[in-house]
């Protein structure tokens, strides 16, 4: 690669499609509640027209993070025995 391709290529900015990938996949994560993993995630947006692989769908939700991200907290229904030691 040339030195001028190089530097040439940095000053470009980046386009569109991050951001509107971001937001796609911050919304299928909040309209699961937080509970789909990146295959579930891909395949929600792939239901939407959108095309996206399932290692892209990992990093954009690693860079939004666990705090972007409202989990939802699901209980657990097994009964509990505790041993009082009598």
């Amino acid at each position: 690669m040339s030195r001028s391709g190089y530097y040439a290529h940095r000053r470009t900015k980046p386009g569109a499609k991050p951001h509107r990938e971001q937001f796609h996949v911050k919304a299928a994560l909040a309209a699961s509640g937080a509970t789909y993993g990146n295959r579930q995630v891909m395949h929600a947006l792939r239901r939407q027209a959108l095309r996206i692989g399932r290692y892209r769908v990992r990093a954009l939700m690693r860079e939004a993070g666990p705090h972007e991200i409202e989990a939802q907290v699901r209980l657990d229904n097994r009964q509990q025995t505790y041993f009082t030691g009598g």
